[in-house]
């Protein structure tokens, strides 16, 4: 009887702690721990239709400019835009710059295709003045992209892998691969740059679409090739990811996560478990806007028609905004104020975040 009352004390034990865990399992179910409750709005939106938008730069919640080839709007405080023609047949192709220290690259109207020629053109503040361009090689080409660094100079990219430094009122050209059809200048948290080089398979419409990209880093005065990727779209996978410059990070929006560039290769630094309660995703290679990586917007889709913009604080999502239908937009931070633009038939959609 002894041995029969100590096995049903055992037995009696074993099934209490049975239910017991089986409680806590129920309790804390992975896959609801994972499924966050998003914040309301953080910040009030303002949205418009202007009549230009290819380019967005903004210095503060205040001054923002929307560029287009001929020309500027200059947005106040009060909303209301001034336009600014470039004049000399200058057709602007980019922007960019540190604060009122604002660059414009492109070429001239009306030059034939493959046989432009490049110009840069900067902002005084009231107006904008020509820097003229000393390029000994004499070759072809327009320039598309231009990034300031505060130690390295004004780096310019255009066509046909042509790169321009232009550093103490003096030019150095570089030659790149002259099949990119993209580039972009990236500055990281140690100060390093970087020249970013992007081409595809030309054949969108193939079974698998190929996307290729490098990152160069910059030493001194010459370009060393530290990171290729090569990426495919088919019936079974999507995998957009392109980089964009978030404070002194570099980061990419993925299908399945956000990701920062370390250097050396694409880092997966956040998971997307909180869209799992959501009716909508973020977009697999769309725009980034923000000031680092606890600090941004990302554009999705909600109900398969309407774009979402998403607000990453550190420790929360939140939905800012959702009913627009357009497509990609160009996210720019500044000042705790953030400026998202899409351009559609010679129009541009126009949002206005800024902080509650």
């Amino acid at each position: 009887m002894k041995k029969k009352s100590i096995l049903s004390v055992f037995i009696l034990a074993v099934f209490y702690y049975l239910i017991i865990s089986l409680c806590s399992c129920n309790k804390e179910n992975p896959v609801i721990s994972h499924i966050e409750e998003f914040d309301s709005a953080r910040y009030n939106s303002h949205r418009d239709i202007v009549s230009v938008g290819y380019y967005t730069y903004v210095i503060d919640s205040v001054n923002i400019f929307l560029g287009d080839y001929s020309g500027l709007s200059y947005f106040r405080s009060n909303n209301i835009p001034t336009y600014i023609p470039y004049g000399d047949n200058f057709f602007c192709r980019g922007m960019g710059g540190v604060g009122y220290e604002m660059y414009f690259v492109g070429n001239s109207f009306g030059e034939q295709t493959g046989f432009e020629r490049p110009r840069i053109k900067k902002w005084n503040n009231m107006s904008f003045e020509e820097i003229p361009i000393v390029d000994t090689s004499n070759k072809n080409y327009y320039l598309q992209y231009v990034y300031l660094s505060f130690d390295k100079g004004l780096f310019m990219g255009g066509s046909k892998g042509n790169v321009l430094r232009y550093y103490n009122g003096n030019f150095t050209k570089y030659q790149f691969d002259t099949t990119y059809l993209l580039c972009k200048f990236f500055e990281d948290e140690q100060q390093n740059l970087y020249y970013w080089g992007w081409k595809d398979s030309m054949n969108q419409q193939a079974t698998a679409y190929k996307e290729y990209q490098y990152f160069y880093k910059f030493s001194s005065s010459y370009w060393q090739l530290v990171y290729t990727r090569i990426s495919v779209t088919d019936s079974t996978q999507i995998n957009n990811l392109y980089p964009y410059q978030i404070g002194n990070e570099i980061l990419a929006v993925g299908d399945d996560g956000i990701y920062k560039f370390d250097g050396s290769a694409y880092l997966q630094i956040k998971h997307l478990d909180a869209f799992q309660s959501q009716n909508g995703l973020p977009i697999g290679g769309s725009n980034i806007g923000g000031s680092g990586s606890n600090n941004f917007i990302i554009v999705g889709i909600e109900g398969g028609n309407h774009n979402v913009f998403y607000n990453w604080n550190g420790n929360k999502w939140s939905k800012e905004y959702t009913g627009t239908a357009i497509s990609f937009y160009d996210v720019k931070y500044a000042n705790d104020c953030y400026i998202a633009t899409c351009y559609f038939f010679q129009a541009c959609d126009y949002f206005k975040f800024t902080k509650k």
